[in-house]
């Protein structure tokens, strides 16, 4: 009965950790932006998908890109962030500190590009994290562009909801061309704190029963 019982409370302990345990996972929603002219980007669609913009190679448009191609996972379509503009996206599920990278940032082309980077808990008020500076001639990190990470850790400690990529002169080439946003470890839901805590609670049950 009691290797049963150990058994069981050992299963609840990992399907908890898994449950706070991630991958990857990419903004959902748009929650605020200014781009040229309104209400869209310019932008482009990386046609034979390396990662680059390479011109004769693949499409660019001057306006009218939904902000929206920045969401999910990175793919072959991409906003430009000019001088004066800004997109604010959005997690469903807010995202925490934790060891290591906290988020990521993918950016198309290999031109010099920079960007301002911020965080936000309510969308209103929002710190800044750095920039993301993109050199001549990127590590293409991912199918559709160079992946760029950033570490919370003493700088921002509530759960992020919102991510803010600005306009950036750092760069020798206006124009940054934003990918994706990407986070790991999301704020825990309620039912995965219960299973991690009832795995926890068992299992020091059993260590004290088998101590006295």
């Amino acid at each position: 009965m009691k290797k049963l019982l150990s058994v069981f409370a050992a299963i609840v302990l990992v399907l908890g950790m898994a449950g706070v345990a991630s991958a990857i996972y990419w903004a959902d929603f748009v929650y605020d932006y200014t781009g040229y002219p309104n209400p869209n980007f310019r932008g482009g669609i990386d046609v034979d998908g390396d990662g680059y913009y390479e011109l004769g190679e693949d499409t660019l448009y001057d306006s009218g890109v939904d902000p929206s191609v920045a969401l999910g996972e990175p793919d072959e379509s991409f906003v430009s962030i000019y001088e004066g503009e800004f997109i604010t996206v959005g997690f469903s599920t807010p995202f925490l500190n934790g060891p290591g990278i906290d988020f990521y940032i993918v950016e198309t082309g290999h031109a010099g590009e920079g960007a301002y980077v911020s965080v936000s808990s309510d969308g209103t008020n929002f710190t800044s994290i750095g920039t993301v500076d993109v050199p001549d001639g990127g590590s293409n990190t991912t199918q559709f562009g160079d992946l760029y990470g950033f570490d919370l850790a003493g700088t921002f400690t509530e759960p992020v909801s919102y991510v803010k990529i600005s306009d950036s002169v750092l760069g020798a080439s206006p124009g940054f061309d934003l990918s994706g946003v990407g986070a790991n470890y999301p704020v825990p839901e309620p039912a995965t704190l219960f299973l991690l805590g009832s795995g926890l609670i068992g299992l020091a049950g059993l260590g004290r029963r088998k101590f006295k």
